[in-house]
């Protein structure tokens, strides 16, 4: 992740670091990647995670006129 986001960054991208619950806890090391926003995919109906998230995807199953179909709900929440 960290190779990926520099790359981004050096090529004039601002890169989030999109993850679920699941992954922040067994895959990254968040405190390594704060230098870029955090996009969190976690399906209920409050923020509970107990980082700082910029974005949050917190359902898979919104509706949107002219959209047939399921589709993804996120909220910006912060800093960018």
């Amino acid at each position: 992740q960290r190779h990926f986001c520099q790359t981004m960054t050096k090529k004039g991208y601002t890169p989030m670091i999109y993850f679920n619950w699941f992954q922040s806890e067994r895959l990254y090391y968040l405190s390594e990647l704060e230098e870029w926003p955090f996009w969190l995919a976690m399906y209920q109906d409050r923020m509970t995670y107990p980082w700082e998230v910029e974005m949050w995807q917190y359902t898979c199953t919104g509706k949107v006129p002219g959209i047939q179909g399921d589709v993804d709900i996120n909220v910006y929440m912060g800093r960018l």
